[in-house]
């Protein structure tokens, strides 16, 4: 999903419901392991700080570099296999926008996702598997939030065990 502003105001109004953390997101993302029960929804509540040598890598915040607060729920959609490892197909929806907050926080339940290189060293799979699922803009002016959705595309990826 891609928002592209069409007036310098338009844009402005846009960036300001994100701002204000107004707008609602959804990922789709297979995860290595299984999360939780098919169904279940678990909250990750936890901080994301910046690794000092590292400056695009995050992590888990700690007593010495606390980090800004941040909160994904995962929801577990289905159980399989790909590529010949145990995955989840999830569902997130993360409620600030830390940079890699999604990636961070599912390493941190011991469940990456696959494909990531960075947080799960996985050379292996064709691509990661995270992608943008739906984005809720609650526009004034209009009588309904704008909603933009696509497709699952993990949808029929997973093969059961």
């Amino acid at each position: 999903i891609l928002v592209i502003g069409k007036s310098k105001k338009s844009t402005s109004a846009v960036c300001r419901l994100f701002e204000a953390r107004l707008c609602t997101k959804v990922y789709a993302a297979l995860a290595f392991g299984h999360v939780a029960a098919v169904g279940e929804t678990v909250r990750v509540d936890e901080p994301v700080a910046d690794v000092p040598d590292a400056s695009w890598r995050m992590d888990i915040g700690s007593p010495e570099r606390p980090g800004r607060p941040c909160m994904t729920e995962v929801t577990v959609m289905e159980h399989g296999l790909f590529m010949g490892h145990k995955v989840s197909r999830l569902h997130l929806r993360p409620h600030t926008g830390r940079r890699h907050q999604l990636r961070v926080h599912l390493t941190h339940l011991g469940h990456p996702i696959v494909g990531d290189v960075t947080y799960a060293n996985d050379v292996h799979s064709p691509r990661m598997f995270l992608h943008a699922l739906a984005l809720t803009l609650p526009i004034r002016g209009r009588s309904a939030p704008l909603i933009l959705n696509t497709e699952d595309p993990f949808e029929g990826c997973v093969r059961p065990m």
